[in-house]
């Protein structure tokens, strides 16, 4: 049996407002994808301090340590071990929730208007 299976729960889908205290509540948070455009559920993640355990897709695909771990895709093992190892590694969860401001409706909103003002 997985050790941590008594720790983990799975929820299943939510409305969107209902995300944040699970977020707030997690530990770290896991994308185990095997693709992802921008991958809005990390940023989310981040913006509540919490650390993210992914495969190398989307926003992950460039995360520094400060922010999580990347694993390679379709690897339980590593999943797993990481899942382990990433609950003796200490997070700024200040520092995660401010590398999250730049993907903030606020952020994205001022470089549209930097850009349209180009144009």
């Amino acid at each position: 049996q997985f050790p941590c299976s008594k720790s983990i729960e799975f929820i299943g889908p939510l409305a969107h407002d209902d995300t944040i205290p699970y977020y707030q509540d997690a530990d770290f948070f896991i994308l185990n994808s095997e693709y992802e455009t921008f991958s809005i559920v990390v940023a989310e993640a981040w913006s509540c301090g919490v650390p993210v355990i992914s495969t190398n897709v989307g926003i992950a695909a460039n995360m520094s340590r400060d922010l999580g771990r990347n694993i390679p895709k379709n690897d339980s093992t590593a999943l797993s071990e990481m899942m382990l190892s990433i609950q003796k590694s200490a997070f700024d969860a200040e520092k995660i929730r401010n590398h999250a401001m730049q993907f903030s409706n606020e952020a994205i909103l001022a470089k549209l208007n930097a850009l349209y003002a180009k144009i």
